[in-house]
């Protein structure tokens, strides 16, 4: 595996982070997460974030969660799940700060798009060595966790495995960046971060890759459960059929043939007596 790490650093002291990983052909695996943790010093405990929240989500359970701006603390994005795991995970995150009350001096993660993460007392080492809360030691620093993403939930614990669309798999290289900016806690965080997390405008090609992977996310995602979803999917097959060759190749001749198979499941529930009584 390897890992290509930039650090640009400007006139005002912010550090901006640009980072590459590549497996790609190594028996690695697909990725359970992405990213790079950062150590802070003792009494930094205040987490103020713009993303996801109000409490912690993952890629595939942040459907409930609203985007706005959140504030908690360090020990509050903590869950002590019966057994533990990973936990206070922040998703589509824009910026973050973790500040020090007694201290005027804190340094924000402003994102060029949107990371992943996480404020905690303690390594993710230490969450995956304990079996439980109680055999957990926590650590007086805090550590934040700046992310390109993590693998889904999924539900193998009773039932199948993540779904790919929330999988992190070894078939390409990964790049995020994000900037690490000082500040005083007296200036507006939103003002601080905003020269830093301006989106860069992307190409044609990038925008259509964009599309064909939302399309292959919707699809694997689909539960035909009544005829009324023809409509719906009779979209995603004109927003296939849209797509140029080399799009439709993301999307897979795979899943484009599970479409078909929904689209004609649909078919046969809208002549079904039964799927009629029940619809009423």
């Amino acid at each position: 595996m390897t890992q290509q790490m930039v650090y640009t650093i400007d006139g005002s002291g912010a550090v901006t982070l640009s980072t590459t990983v590549d497996a790609t052909g190594t028996g690695l695996g697909r990725y359970l997460r992405i990213g790079t943790c950062l150590e802070l010093p003792e009494g930094y405990e205040n987490v103020t974030w713009y993303g996801n929240g109000p409490v912690e989500s993952m890629s595939d359970r942040k459907s409930f969660a609203v985007t706005g701006r959140f504030e908690s603390t360090v020990d509050e994005l903590y869950f002590p799940y019966l057994e533990a795991q990973d936990t206070g995970t922040l998703t589509d995150v824009k910026w973050i700060t973790v500040t020090n009350p007694e201290v005027d001096n804190a340094m924000a993660i402003a994102a060029t798009d949107t990371v992943e993460a996480s404020a905690l007392h303690f390594t993710a080492d230490d969450l995956d060595q304990a079996a439980h809360p109680y055999q957990l030691t926590k650590l007086k620093e805090t550590i934040l966790s700046v992310n390109y993403g993590s693998q889904g939930t999924g539900n193998a614990s009773c039932g199948p495995d993540t779904l790919s669309a929330y999988l992190i798999p070894n078939d390409r290289a990964y790049s995020y960046e994000y900037t690490m900016i000082p500040y005083t806690t007296g200036e507006d965080v939103t003002e601080v971060t905003r020269p830093y997390r301006t989106v860069a405008s992307v190409s044609e090609e990038e925008i259509i890759e964009a599309a064909a992977r939302e399309l292959a996310e919707q699809i694997d995602g689909i539960v035909v459960t009544n005829a009324d979803q023809k409509e719906e999917l009779e979209k995603l097959e004109e927003a296939y059929e849209d797509l140029p060759d080399e799009a439709k190749q993301i999307v897979t001749q795979q899943r484009f043939e599970k479409l078909q198979e929904a689209m004609e499941l649909a078919d046969q529930l809208a002549v079904s007596e039964e799927a009629k009584v029940l619809g009423k």
